[in-house]
């Protein structure tokens, strides 16, 4: 979140450098070990949970909303984003979910910086 409020362009940076270099490898490594151990399918038992759900949505997110490189060294988490996304049962509720507006985060981190001063 600290990237999404980020007003700093230097600030931001060295935050994303952060969670590039550092925080994403540290997780990313953690549930790459974990999907092997389960039989490189999933993260939990044998379908798919709220962890996979949280984990296939949140990569793809950061990949795509940052431009950033996520899953390059972590094969499991990469497959099993894929596999999540190939799923005909996502994609059905990806068609009829309603579409959400164009995401703007500089746009949004100065409406809670305004929301916020004014408490």
């Amino acid at each position: 979140m600290k990237i999404v409020f980020e007003t700093d362009e230097t600030k931001k940076n060295a935050v994303m450098k952060n969670c590039v270099e550092v925080v994403g490898p540290k997780y990313l490594s953690k549930f790459n070990k974990i999907i092997e151990a389960n039989g490189g399918n999933f993260l939990v038992g044998n379908g798919f949970t709220w962890a996979d759900v949280y984990l296939c949505h949140f990569v793809p997110y950061m990949e795509t909303f940052y431009n950033i490189k996520l899953t390059g060294g972590y094969p499991a988490v990469k497959k099993l984003v894929e596999r999540f996304q190939a799923d005909p049962r996502i994609k059905k509720w990806h068609a009829n979910a309603p579409k959400m507006p164009d995401f703007n985060a500089e746009i949004l981190a100065e409406q809670l910086q305004k929301k916020l001063a004014v408490k």
